[in-house]
């Protein structure tokens, strides 16, 4: 199969001959799922929200019938032009004292207590610490991570 960004240009651009006319052997190669995945990196909101509504309710329902699922990420992609940049996974990332404090107060992933983090002052997070215990450093390490933060 050809270079991922091609094809991603293709479905942007609606180029339908460009998948009727490829080798079967190219396109059973399509994966429809991870050109799905890609697109979702776009900071195109209406894009994003097309994916969820077109696309993400039939893709698994069709999944005998590839072209159709083509067709239904061309009508999600909303303009001819995208940059695709692939998000890194945030487990990788080491969390900080903040995140560490948000996950052994709320017995939670790493992942979570990122969305937690976004709702919590910092005079709540210093108040989760206080219970658990922690240190002068530990609460200097988390008043100074919210500065960054803000």
């Amino acid at each position: 199969m050809s270079d991922i960004f091609e094809v991603l240009e293709k479905i942007s651009t609606g180029d339908i001959s460009y998948f009727r006319d490829i080798s079967d052997k190219d396109f059973k190669s399509l994966s429809p799922y991870i050109i799905m995945r890609w697109m979702y990196s776009t900071k195109n909101y209406k894009q994003i929200l097309n994916l969820n509504e077109i696309v993400n309710t039939t893709l698994f329902k069709n999944h005998n019938h590839k072209l159709l699922q083509v067709y239904s990420l061309m009508a999600a992609s909303v303009t001819s032009t995208h940059n695709h940049h692939w998000i890194k996974n945030i487990t990788n990332i080491k969390p900080n004292q903040s995140i560490l404090c948000i996950m052994e107060y709320y017995n939670c992933s790493a992942s979570h207590a990122i969305d937690y983090i976004k709702l919590l002052t910092l005079d709540n997070l210093l108040e989760l610490a206080a219970e658990l215990g922690y240190d002068n450093d530990q609460h200097k390490k988390i008043k100074n991570e919210s500065k960054v933060r803000i």
